[in-house]
């Protein structure tokens, strides 16, 4: 066993054996990177096969070996040292011989072909101008076991046709395996070339012949695309909403083609995609397709059909409906507020039949529904219950109701109105101000008893809107010799309070604990 710099694989593929050779073929086309390892297979009672095992020798994805023509080669077959005038019956000849079956070779120059680092020599071929994908090379010298076997080699290319010396590069070298069986040099890296060149600078020496270099049989091997077939998507149609995305999966057949496919959408203002990745954008449709990039006539389509996501505007006019099939809603709410809501609801309505709109308008308009569901205003219920008989009235703060007493019963007679439960006036017809949730009842009492008519007040504090509300209501009978001299509101705030409570005094007029007082109609004389 020994290590060599080369890339080569050697086959004979002879004998009874031939089914266990051919497993041995694939065995040894192992895909190594860098030295290889030399050893000497048998096989059968033939003779020995020369393995190398070379690392990267695989075909490129979605390629496949191909030998070009050996007419092609032997046609545009060259080298600098050849016996190019054979005589009858003589077996080495010009290059052209190595690129044929007949059994003859080529053969350097009998007397200049000695192949050494000062004397390199080469045969070469070309592809008829045209430039091929080259993978591999194999080499066979005479097997007449009179030696010629090439020893150290180098592969060289050029991509033109008639090149100059310096129009030629070296993409590999390395040393054949003394024998007279096929050997391959598979190259690391398939390279585009119109001339392929096999230089020799070393041969291995035979007693009693001559220091010279043959090639019976010289085979070249291009990748070329492999046919594809059919494009497949794991899926023809994507619903997404915007924003949204999927990954689609194209599958080119047959599976050892070229997988690489062109991904395109006809509709980008809708969809885009990037490698599979289809990102929806807006509503609509696009079509998207993969393209094989090996054979454009191969393709696949997947629709991608985009809408927006109204999940949220959905929740908020089904919200909103709700809100409005609540019993007497007309009548309960505020018509400034009821208004600001119709007006919010219909917009929505729009925004749902219009897909133009970007989910960040529908955003708006969905905060904008909300806030008017939430910005609903109540009425103030006032509950009147005049003579067992109740009725209950929406209205606004400020609106005026006029209540009048229904005829007392039998034996009764009309006493007062309570407001909360507070005598608040002794006339049957009584007209307030609406100022919150009120109940209103009629008083009767025995037609023999007397009116006793007292003093009342009423107060209430609201906080709204980052302001707080006082209102006061008294009522003061003058026929029964109440006099009004004052009414209003005092308030204070926490520190004030504080303050009259540590004083051990009450918020009224003529607290003097603390002067953080605020007083209303304080100066009003009945």
């Amino acid at each position: 066993m020994r290590e060599i710099n080369d890339c080569i694989h050697s086959i004979n593929a002879i004998g009874k054996e031939e089914e266990r050779n051919m497993k041995l073929k694939k065995i040894l086309a192992a895909t190594l990177v860098g030295a290889m390892v030399l050893t000497n297979v048998p096989v059968g009672n033939h003779g020995t096969a020369v393995a190398v095992a070379a690392e990267n020798q695989e075909v490129t994805a979605g390629y496949e070996l191909k030998e070009i023509s050996q007419d092609i080669l032997r046609a545009n077959a060259k080298s600098n040292s050849e016996n190019k005038n054979p005589g009858a019956g003589v077996k080495g000849g010009p290059a052209a011989w190595a690129f044929d079956d007949d059994e003859h070779w080529w053969h350097s120059h009998f007397t200049t072909g000695h192949p050494a680092p000062n004397n390199r020599i080469n045969i070469e071929t070309g592809f008829g101008g045209e430039t091929k994908r080259i993978k591999k090379l194999t080499y066979t010298p005479r097997t007449d076991d009179k030696g010629g076997i090439i020893k150290d080699y180098e592969i060289r290319i050029s991509t033109e046709a008639t090149p100059t010396e310096e129009q030629w590069t070296t993409v590999q070298d390395g040393t054949f395996t003394n024998t007279m069986n096929e050997q391959a040099v598979v190259l690391k890296t398939a390279v585009e070339a119109k001339r392929i060149r096999l230089v020799a600078t070393s041969n291995y020496e035979k007693a009693g012949s001559g220091n010279f270099a043959t090639a019976k049989k010289i085979r070249i091997y291009e990748e070329v695309p492999v046919q594809v077939e059919d494009v497949v998507l794991d899926q023809d149609r994507a619903d997404l909403t915007i924003g949204g995305i999927v990954t689609l999966t194209a599958t080119v057949t047959p599976g050892n083609a070229s997988q690489e496919v062109v991904w395109e959408s006809d509709n980008k203002a809708v969809a885009t995609v990037e490698n599979g990745v289809v990102t929806a954008h807006k509503a609509g449709t696009a079509v998207i397709t993969a393209t094989s990039a090996m054979d454009p006539d191969k393709k696949a389509t997947c629709e991608v059909v985009v809408t927006r996501d109204d999940s949220a505007l959905d929740a908020a006019i089904k919200e909103a409906e709700a809100k409005m099939n609540e019993k007497d809603f007309d009548l309960k709410y505020t018509g400034a507020s009821i208004e600001v809501f119709a007006t919010a609801l219909d917009a929505a309505y729009a925004a749902k039949a219009d897909s133009t709109m970007t989910p960040g308008e529908v955003k708006l308009v969905v905060d904008s529904l909300k806030a008017s569901i939430a910005g609903l205003e109540l009425k103030a219920v006032i509950t009147i219950n005049n003579n067992g008989k109740e009725e209950i009235k929406y209205c606004e703060v400020g609106e005026q109701v006029t209540v009048v007493a229904a005829p007392a019963p039998d034996g009764q007679k009309f006493s007062h109105w309570t407001v909360d439960g507070k005598a608040i006036c002794y006339k049957e017809s009584y007209t307030f101000t609406v100022y919150k949730d009120t109940e209103v009842a009629s008083v009767y009492i025995a037609e023999d008893q007397s009116v006793e008519k007292t003093v009342n007040v009423l107060c209430n504090v609201s906080y709204e809107n980052g302001k707080v509300k006082f209102v006061s209501k008294h009522s003061v009978p003058a026929d029964a010799g109440y006099t009004v001299l004052k009414a209003g509101v005092v308030a204070t705030d926490q520190r004030g309070y504080t303050a009259i409570e540590n004083a051990k005094q009450e918020l009224s007029l003529e607290t003097t604990a603390t002067k953080r007082l605020k007083k209303y109609g304080m100066n009003t004389s009945y």
